[in-house]
């Protein structure tokens, strides 16, 4: 972890390093296989098996775990197919409002829609905005 974020200095005053706190990575996959038991669920009825756009969603939780590194991990995989990312992110936040209501909770959002055309880049009403 760079030494400009400084988390160290917090563990040291506070002792806290995500102990009881959720953190769902809104992206591409979080390989299991990686997180291992800090990845303890998902959106996706095969959370933590597909990994998409180049292990995004990996490096994500990398970031994640490197602040708060006894944080639980939650696999809220969007990218689903080229079509679907709006529906999937709506059912990702959805999934995150009704499984992880009155915990500490954050959602990692590291993505875009690209196209300029969208409606969720035109539209300031679209569900995304």
């Amino acid at each position: 972890m760079s030494p400009n974020v400084s988390v160290q200095k917090s563990y040291g005053e506070k002792g806290f390093k995500g102990e009881n706190v959720n953190i769902g990575i809104v992206d591409a996959g979080v390989s299991k296989e990686l997180f291992g038991s800090m990845l303890i669920g998902g959106s996706n009825a095969d959370w933590g098996t597909v990994i998409l756009e180049g292990g995004h969603g990996n490096m994500c939780a990398t970031d994640s775990t490197g602040i708060a590194p006894n944080a639980s991990l939650f696999d809220l995989r969007i990218f689903n197919s080229p079509t679907s990312i709006t529906s999937s992110s709506i059912q990702a936040f959805d999934w995150a409002l009704i499984n992880l209501i009155g915990t500490p909770t954050v959602l990692s959002n590291s993505w875009s829609i690209t196209d300029a055309n969208s409606q969720s880049a035109i539209n300031i009403n679209h569900p995304l905005n």
